[in-house]
């Protein structure tokens, strides 16, 4: 997880980890140097979660993409399950990314996901935000007012040493 100051709705993002059917061997936490309570709060997570927690704070910001990049980097389990600060994940969603890397030649699986305001209300799914995003339509070109988002590096689940051996390109690629 990459963190900056995220304390609006990163304990709703820490809950939902914490209540997977599968849960996560380790949560790797890159915090890029904010300045609210997010570090007081992954803190106070840690004495409780169900998990290893494993903290890394930046004395000075790096950006997202290295933070990810860095976070990545401390991790130690075979498989690795990006996530933002202000994700909701579904109770089931590990074990149904995971499972499919019980076979060996599985490198990366990748998976939709709701969009929503920051009430919760469901305004689409990342597939649909993705298609509207070069259309004109007003109910897609509103999405920057709704806070709405589309692929990104936290929809995938990829094993460890395929990203160490090529993640410098992941980060590339234009979707």
């Amino acid at each position: 997880m990459a963190t900056y100051n995220g304390q609006k709705f990163i304990r709703e993002q820490l809950d939902s980890l914490a209540a997977q059917q599968c849960l996560p061997s380790e949560l790797v936490i890159t915090d890029d140097a904010s300045s609210d309570k997010t570090v007081a709060i992954l803190q106070q997570f840690a004495k409780a979660a169900p998990f290893p927690v494993h903290i890394h704070r930046h004395e000075k910001r790096v950006g997202y993409r290295a933070n990810f990049m860095r976070a990545a980097g401390h991790c130690i389990s075979d498989v690795i399950a990006f996530c933002d600060q202000d994700d909701i994940w579904s109770p089931w969603k590990l074990t149904r990314c995971v499972e499919p890397f019980h076979d060996p030649a599985v490198l990366l699986t990748y998976h939709n996901a709701k969009v929503v305001t920051e009430a919760g209300e469901r305004i689409g799914s990342l597939d649909h935000f993705a298609s509207c995003r070069s259309c004109r339509r007003s109910h897609c070109a509103r999405y920057g007012e709704w806070g709405a988002r589309w692929v990104s590096q936290k929809y995938f689940v990829v094993r460890y040493w395929s990203f160490r051996a090529c993640g410098k390109y992941l980060w590339t690629i234009t979707i």
